[in-house]
């Protein structure tokens, strides 16, 4: 095993050399069976790899929040252009073809975050926000006014769309918050 392969494989992990004593804290635990045998330990000079579980955890950037909400975004919108191709063939209902087609923007709209754009970004902003007050509009005006336009058939599986959308925004939003903009600069 040369240095350069071993480095690579545990360069997040700190090493304690032979002579020097560990003191046991609760943030500290030796880790067993990272390295081939006990020859290549002794020739190296190191007798344990200990990992620190707290101190050195990664934080939530706000790209990660960002690769997430594409992630869910991309899957919404892949199902709904699925469903589009459904509604258009055995269907054949134009209001559902174009409801399906409207949720499955969602699809570029995600790729494009997850690419980095800031274009996409806004747009999906606006598009979360729209859908999340017409949303909640049609939900009052179909759900508790039964106005016969806003009629919704099912009406939790409506809510947790809803919900899902307000959440999603509710991330992009905090992805752009002043608490991840002042940590970059």
């Amino acid at each position: 095993m040369t240095p350069a392969y071993f480095w690579g494989c545990v360069r997040q992990f700190e090493l304690v050399p032979v002579g020097r004593a560990v003191k046991r804290r609760s943030n500290h635990f030796a880790l067993r069976g990272v390295l081939p045998s006990k020859g290549e330990i002794g020739e190296m000079g190191f007798r344990r790899i200990v990992v620190r579980r707290f101190d050195d955890m990664r934080k939530i950037t706000a790209r990660d929040i960002q690769v997430f909400v594409a992630g869910a975004l991309s899957s919404t919108g892949f199902h709904a252009l699925i469903r589009v191709a459904y509604s258009a063939t055995l269907a054949g209902n134009i209001r559902d073809t174009f409801a399906w087609a409207m949720v499955g923007l969602l699809l570029p709209c995600g790729i494009g975050i997850f690419l980095g754009s800031t274009l996409a970004l806004r747009l999906t902003q606006i598009y979360l926000c729209i859908m999340v007050v017409f949303g909640v509009v049609a939900l009052i005006a179909g759900g508790i006014f039964r106005l016969r336009p806003f009629h919704v058939p099912l009406t939790w599986a409506y809510v947790v769309g809803i919900a899902l959308d307000a959440i999603l925004l509710a991330l992009l939003l905090w992805s752009r918050s002043r608490r991840f903009t002042d940590a970059h600069a």
